[in-house]
């Protein structure tokens, strides 16, 4: 095998992918520069999203729902289903998303906003994860970085989030 190094790129023998090297500290810029550009798309979308009301099912799961009005009964809000309105009927448990409610009702004094930042904050938090797991699936310098960066922002700006999102 016959290895070539020119101006920071190693370039292998044929039959395997060229690798390209960067320094450390080019590469960190470099990273963290495509991480801001991802959050940016994750967050810019949905900014007109932060003065919209509660809508569809956080009407009776958030704004109806006197559970998620206060802290005072911790031990409620982990024992209680996820539709106050069905009981157990429908079988959904999920105490982490109340109490989570519970804290941005008291945080944010009832207004929808809070609940809006926190949903596109999520997302953007998503999608630095989905970048991080790109960039480890699709090893292979610059080209790699740019591939996952690519994925992130399809992930960060498809409408098949705006719901989950926007809501």
């Amino acid at each position: 095998m016959i290895e070539t190094t020119t101006g920071g790129e190693t370039t292998p023998s044929v039959g395997q992918l060229p690798v390209e090297r960067d320094g450390p500290e080019i590469a960190t810029r470099t990273t963290l520069l495509v991480v801001a550009t991802i959050v940016a798309a994750a967050f810019l979308p949905y900014v007109n999203s932060f003065a919209n009301g509660f809508a569809l099912d956080d009407v009776p799961i958030i704004r109806d729902n006197p559970l998620v009005h206060d802290l005072n009964d911790p031990a409620r809000l982990w024992t209680s289903p996820y539709w106050p309105v069905a009981g157990t009927v429908l079988g959904l448990y999920r105490p982490f998303t109340i109490f989570l409610f519970a804290v941005q009702w008291v945080l944010g004094g009832g207004a929808a906003t809070l609940f809006h930042v926190v949903n596109v904050a999520f997302h953007a938090i998503n999608t630095v994860l989905v970048f991080g797991l790109l960039r480890t699936l699709l090893r292979g310098g610059r080209a790699g970085l740019w591939a996952a960066a690519v994925g992130a922002v399809v992930f960060a700006v498809h409408p098949v989030r705006t719901e989950a999102v926007a809501n």
